[in-house]
């Protein structure tokens, strides 16, 4: 198939490539199928218009082999001498298959199940207590509230610390796993309105600022509504469940039937929306690990259903911006995760400026606060300070907005907690570089939890942060609702912490030549070109890098050669068969008296 170039001269395109050649480009020629050695190809030439710089008009021509490799030559008409090659893959069958996370479902449903329990009992002690007939020998009645002595003291709160780290946070993570499973492919299963595309984007997700299009279904925006007030009075009840009882001489501590009752119906409906939407969902894989995620959704794009599909000439880029660079910071990986981190830090501010303002109002004798000398975080009758409001006859709890005052904290860790799992999915990506050891192809729930110190602390301290919201605002059963400033301040120090340790993340730039993915399920479509339960990622020969099941495939990336070979970057160019070179106009032109092999058709390119 020879080339006429301008001047005059023949280029051979594609050296003895096919033995059989159907084009109707004028510009092609008979060739002898009988002198060809390869496996047989087929060219089907049609054309596609697009311009280049310099005005040059490209004709399209793709190249169908029956190897494992398919490309498309793009021919230029002003210059027929130059040419580019667009590389796709088609994936080659390993005959494994995506985990399914068995473990991971089987421990949601048991958190289920205790969630279910956990609730209906709260409701029925709280019915109980109500009704004075929960026996209690060392205890009494007052107000509907049954009245405890616990000494020392700081039982109560270690009581309520302990509640908040067990039963509430394992209510809680059992339903949100479960709400944020179907969620996620119930995205996998829509389409966008502007972009043909599926909705899930990345492995994490907002799972209240992201709902389906369906909006009365599980997943809808009103079940989401419905889940993230059940999740902020969650943490709002389970704190006033034991109320200190100033003044009282026999019992020191009041149990609320009213916490109990509101506690145990959120964690229901809690538990009925996450049940509701696991089973209305076709749910591929429980697994939380992004490569199990999008290798499913791989899988669904290769049998023609709604999925993903590997993108040529991008086994370099991270993440999905158009000219990122090369290892992105977590920040500019997802926006809405940029955006929520500024909010956070407003959250931080307003907490400085709201212990200055009840310090103020103590310091000039409002009336219904006092004055303390203790600096104790476990607050008593000798705090620095406090206000509040109440009347002579309370007796329960103050249904006041700001009895949920303590809910405000949960808004410090609902996207702080989505990001640090987008730097979870990295993680588990970075495993795959050379000399990692490469990927774990069954992560446990407890690996995922604590795959980083970042990680860690970010699930040990969301529940310990609530609990010292409820240090900070708190009910009274005597006095009523109060706001002690110096639990504000240490709060506010604790949070303060926590939101630059999440800078710190969402800033940190890799200094590896492992492109960056934080979960995003395209661009880990795009970088791995075999997929495994068992992964490594790296160098496989000149121009690509991609994944294998086998380490001695895998060498360093060589930081000197260019990958990929990116179409929306340059295009490759040949004349007289003479080597590359980089042309001012941003596409690669060759340069003189220099051999150009010819491609190679059992050759993965990109």
């Amino acid at each position: 198939m020879p080339l006429q170039g301008n001047d005059g001269e023949s280029a051979a395109l594609l050296p003895d490539a096919f033995d059989h050649v159907h084009s109707p480009s004028p510009r092609s020629h008979d060739y002898d199928p009988s002198q060809s050695s390869v496996s047989p190809v087929t060219i089907g030439a049609h054309r596609t218009p697009k311009h280049l710089p310099g005005g040059h008009n490209v004709l399209r021509t793709r190249v169908a082999s029956h190897a494992h490799s398919e490309a498309t030559i793009t021919i230029l008409d002003h210059s027929p001498e130059i040419i580019c090659c667009e590389p796709k893959y088609r994936l080659q069958d390993s005959g494994e298959s995506f985990g399914l996370g068995a473990l991971t479902r089987r421990l949601t449903f048991i958190g289920l199940a205790v969630s279910a329990v956990f609730g209906a009992a709260c409701v029925i002690l709280g019915i109980l207590i109500r009704l004075h007939s929960l026996p209690v020998p060392y205890g009494s009645y007052h107000g509907g509230n049954l009245r405890l002595n616990l000494y020392p003291r700081f039982l109560r709160e270690a009581l309520l610390l302990i509640l908040n780290l067990t039963f509430v946070k394992l209510s809680l993570y059992s339903s949100g796993t479960a709400h944020e499973t179907a969620l996620r492919w119930t995205l996998a299963s829509e389409t966008g309105k502007r972009r043909k595309k599926i909705r899930l984007e990345f492995n994490a997700n907002f799972r209240f600022l992201q709902s389906s299009q369906c909006w009365y279904s599980a997943n809808g925006s009103i079940a989401n509504v419905i889940m993230a007030i059940c999740l902020v009075t969650s943490y709002a009840s389970s704190s006033m469940i034991l109320l200190d009882a100033q003044g009282s001489n026999d019992h020191n501590t009041a149990v609320s039937f009213v916490a109990l009752i509101i506690l145990g119906t959120v964690t229901l409906v809690q538990f009925i929306i996450a049940a509701a939407g696991i089973l209305t969902t076709e749910i591929p894989t429980w697994s939380q690990s992004p490569f199990d995620t999008a290798w499913a959704l791989v899988e669904r794009g290769k049998r023609g259903q709604l999925g993903l599909e590997r993108q040529p000439g991008r086994c370099m880029h991270a993440c999905f911006v158009r000219h990122p660079p090369p290892r992105p910071q977590k920040a500019y990986a997802a926006t809405k995760f940029r955006r929520f981190v500024k909010y956070v830090w407003l959250l931080i501010a307003a907490g400085y400026y709201w212990c200055f303002i009840i310090w103020a109002m103590i310091e000039s004798g409002t009336q219904g606060s006092h004055r303390g000398r203790s600096w104790n975080p476990i607050p008593s009758s000798a705090t620095a300070g406090s206000t509040s409001r109440s009347s002579p006859d309370t007796g329960s709890m103050n249904f006041s907005w700001e009895g949920e005052a303590p809910t405000a904290g949960l808004l410090w860790g609902l996207g702080i907690l989505v990001g640090f799992q987008g730097v979870r999915d990295e993680r588990l990506w970075q495993e795959a570089a050379p000399g990692r050891g490469g990927t774990d192809p069954s992560p446990n729930p407890l690996k995922l939890l604590f795959i980083s110190w970042q990680s860690g602390a970010i699930h040990i301290a969301d529940p310990i942060l609530h609990w010292l919201f409820g240090l900070a605002v708190s009910v009274d059963a005597n006095v009523g609702f109060q706001v002690r400033p110096v639990q504000i301040l240490y709060v506010t120090v604790l949070g303060t912490l926590r939101v630059v340790l999440t800078t710190f993340v969402a800033r940190f730039n890799p200094k590896n030549t492992q492109p960056s993915t934080y979960g995003h399920l395209q661009t880990l479509a795009n970088l791995v070109d075999d997929w495994h339960p068992k992964m490594y990622w790296g160098h496989k020969r000149d121009g690509h890098a991609g994944t294998s099941n086998d380490p001695t495939l895998i060498h360093p990336i060589k930081r000197e050669m260019e990958y990929g070979h990116d179409i929306s970057r340059f295009f490759c160019s040949i004349k007289c068969a003479t080597s590359l070179t980089i042309h001012p106009q941003g596409y690669r032109r060759l340069g003189a008296y220099a051999p150009f092999p010819p491609i190679k058709l059992d050759m993965d390119y990109g």
